[in-house]
């Protein structure tokens, strides 16, 4: 089986991006973009719950190396779930990442492994998130660069870079990653990753298929079978 790349399983939860933009009028063109100061709150959805189609592609050396497809839902405060098919020349696995706010569960169904993360203890309910939204960690310098159209749809661009300090302890970290987030409901419909050499290394998408659902809590936890291995952090 070719390799399997755990990291950017976690990450969906994500959210999923552009090759291109596409410019009207109304919207700030990129050589007039806003370089004002964001913090994590301002990629925080507006609407109570959603569900969304998720799709994102990983490239390696300019070639596709892996492909995910699936589905994310979102209840605010801080509960989410991604469930998520991974695929790579011919190999194909299943992946769950969710949480109720007190436990994070990753879920490998196919390998019959769970971790369990005991996050009761985060009292901030934004910084919960980390792990649906696809941060670096949580004290990400956050930049907003204004408004553009991404699928005939107006989105709020940001970037986001790691710290110095993250990229010491990992040096092939890619150093960029762009959000694009929904101007009316503030989901996130895109995220671009990139190298030091301006290579896009992984794209993801978000297509909403729902918002302001009533859905229930025990949808954001795992009951694993006694044939999984369960990890506990």
């Amino acid at each position: 089986m070719n390799r399997i790349n755990f990291k950017f399983f976690g990450f969906f939860v994500t959210i999923v991006a552009l090759s291109f933009f596409f410019l009207q009028s109304d919207v700030i063109s990129s050589s007039q973009q806003i370089h004002q100061k964001a913090e994590l709150k301002d990629l925080y959805p507006l609407v109570e719950s959603y569900k969304a189609k998720a799709d994102a592609t990983a490239f390696l050396h300019h070639k596709i190396d892996y492909t995910m497809d699936g589905t994310m839902y979102f209840k605010k405060p801080n509960m989410f779930r991604t469930e998520l098919k991974w695929s790579s020349h011919g190999d194909t696995s299943d992946f769950i990442e969710t949480s109720d706010g007190t436990y994070k569960w990753d879920y490998y169904e196919t390998f019959k492994v769970a971790i369990r993360e005991d996050i009761s203890a985060q009292k901030n309910e934004l910084k919960k998130m980390y792990g649906f939204l696809p941060l670096y960690t949580t004290n990400d310098n956050i930049t907003y660069l204004g408004k553009e159209k991404f699928k005939g749809e107006l989105v709020k661009k940001y970037v986001v870079i790691p710290s110095q300090r993250l990229k010491k302890i990992e040096p092939k970290i890619d150093v960029k990653r762009e959000f694009l987030v929904g101007d009316k409901d503030g989901i996130v419909r895109g995220v671009n990753f990139y190298d030091e050499n301006g290579n896009l290394t992984f794209v993801e998408e978000f297509t909403v298929i729902s918002t302001n659902e009533n859905f229930n809590d025990e949808l954001f936890t795992v009951q694993p079978g006694e044939d999984v291995h369960v990890q506990y952090k």
